[in-house]
């Protein structure tokens, strides 16, 4: 997996990217934020955090977002898409006065029963 992640790197440093950040819970109360890559028409993982036993703050996810952004490189990252919650709002608006950044918040409606 990492092997196909470095291969990608070169398209991020040519046409930008776009990190989206998912939370999700499941019935059993492990909480995972993944940490996915959008550039020229392919999404990939880059990683899986376990915040289970975290206060989501908008501190704590700030971090998570920034370390996401230099993992792929602050000068390679256009926009980032999270959620609309008011942690990665704050998270967002942190981002966006240190860097350059377009910060895009979705509502985002799952289906799903337990």
């Amino acid at each position: 997996m990492q092997k196909y992640v470095d291969d990608q790197r070169p398209n991020w440093e040519k046409f930008g990217c776009t990190i989206l950040s998912d939370g999700w819970t499941g019935p059993t109360r492990l909480s995972i934020i993944n940490i996915m890559v959008y550039c020229a028409g392919t999404t990939m993982h880059l990683k899986s955090i376990d915040v289970s036993n975290k206060i989501k703050s908008g501190d704590y996810i700030y971090g998570i977002l920034k370390d996401a952004m230099n993992e792929v490189g602050k000068h390679n990252v256009i926009q980032i898409v999270t959620d609309n919650r008011s942690n990665y709002k704050k998270a967002g608006q942190k981002l966006m006065k240190r860097y350059n950044l377009y910060l895009k918040f979705v509502i985002l409606i799952s289906n799903l029963s337990y």
